[in-house]
């Protein structure tokens, strides 16, 4: 009886087991995937060529797509997009900001005057940066003329360090230089916008009225104010210095 039993529980264990083992690998994922020719498949792997294309795993006890993976040129088309919006918002915020600073200047001259101050301040940079260039240009021909003159081995390797450590500095000095020349590049063209933005707002005769009287009222003296002084005469106008006599 005890042996009748005792196999009744092993069976039902075993049975149990099988029936774990059974439902954790009767369910699993399935990939919806497409081929180079676009045909859909569906299959339990992926093939590596095919991976490229991109892929859906669905779930195979609801039929819910529990993860998608989008395909190299979807990706690269997002990726383009999205730095094409990129450069078009900071153009956006750089027209921006040139819009207004232009408002922090009481006279074209003035204007003028801060970008030849910054382009100045940067000519002086690669000025220095090119003096100290030559320098260590020439010092590393002089420590390596001499690196052939030394017998001693531990000068030698002293002088070795050091031209490695000038041969340093002039790649950083070139770089600098190199960066320098962009900014003076970018700083001429936003000079060349700003007087251009400049002229468009408050014309080439000098004055920001705009920074005076306010950009709204300059508006309005732009839009009605000249064309009734050109009708009524030549000292009338309906700017803020003469509507209040």
């Amino acid at each position: 009886m005890r042996i009748y039993i005792k196999k009744i529980v092993t069976y039902t264990i075993a049975l149990l087991l099988c029936g774990i083992c059974v439902s954790n690998f009767s369910y699993g994922n399935t990939y919806r995937w497409k081929d180079k020719d676009g045909k859909v498949h569906y299959t339990q792997s992926i093939p590596p060529a095919d991976s490229q294309y991109g892929h859906q795993e669905i779930d195979e006890k609801n039929g819910m797509t529990v993860k998608e993976v989008e395909s190299s040129d979807t990706r690269k088309r997002r990726l383009k997009k999205a730095q094409l919006e990129n450069e078009k918002n900071l153009l956006k915020k750089q027209a921006l900001r040139e819009e207004l600073m232009i408002y922090m200047f009481s006279s074209r001259e003035e204007l003028i005057a801060h970008f030849e101050e910054r382009l100045k301040m940067i000519s002086v940079n690669v000025r220095l940066l090119q003096f100290h260039q030559k320098k260590l240009r020439n010092t590393i021909k002089d420590t390596g003329n001499k690196i052939k003159k030394v017998k001693a081995e531990k000068l030698k390797k002293k002088l070795q360090a050091g031209l490695i450590d000038s041969q340093r500095s002039l790649v950083d000095h070139s770089r600098a230089i190199e960066t320098n020349e962009k900014e003076r590049s970018a700083v001429s063209e936003q000079m060349a916008r700003a007087i251009k933005t400049y002229d468009k707002r408050f014309g080439s005769s000098g004055l920001n009225v705009g920074s005076l009287i306010g950009t709204s009222v300059l508006e309005e003296f732009r839009n009605n104010g000249l064309k009734s002084a050109q009708g009524k005469g030549k000292n009338m106008c309906s700017c803020p210095c003469t509507a209040s006599k």
